[in-house]
């Protein structure tokens, strides 16, 4: 698999898909300052957890933009319903097909969050 960055640069992905994956590493305790790109063993959970972002980011954020109608609000709960779903990733039990309204319900959640800061 193609590191993070490579994939980046490649232009596969997004600066915010890649502010994501780089939250994701920080909270894995990855050094990710001046550079620094150290390997990082990662069960094969987590690496699955690359291709839901992949899969399911653009929608998420769909969703919470319909929502809210500001792109810095929503910019922001998707990156944190990723981290969310990122940590509670490793008790998911449901199929693939579950991944997506987990996803949605983790979504509408922190919307509902943010509703109640306002």
């Amino acid at each position: 698999m193609h590191s993070l960055y490579n994939i980046f640069i490649s232009g596969a992905f997004s600066p915010q898909r890649y502010q994501i994956f780089t939250m994701i590493r920080f909270l894995l305790g990855v050094n990710i300052c001046a550079g620094e790109r150290k390997p990082i063993e990662m069960s094969y959970s987590h690496l699955d957890f690359e291709v839901v972002i992949k899969r399911y980011h653009k929608s998420i954020y769909n969703l919470i933009y319909r929502i809210f109608n500001n792109r810095d609000d929503a910019s922001d709960i998707t990156q944190d319903v990723f981290i969310n779903a990122y940590r509670s990733y490793g008790k998911f039990r449901g199929s693939e097909d579950a991944i997506f309204p987990w996803l949605c319900r983790i979504a509408i959640n922190a919307c509902n969050n943010k509703f109640r800061e306002i």
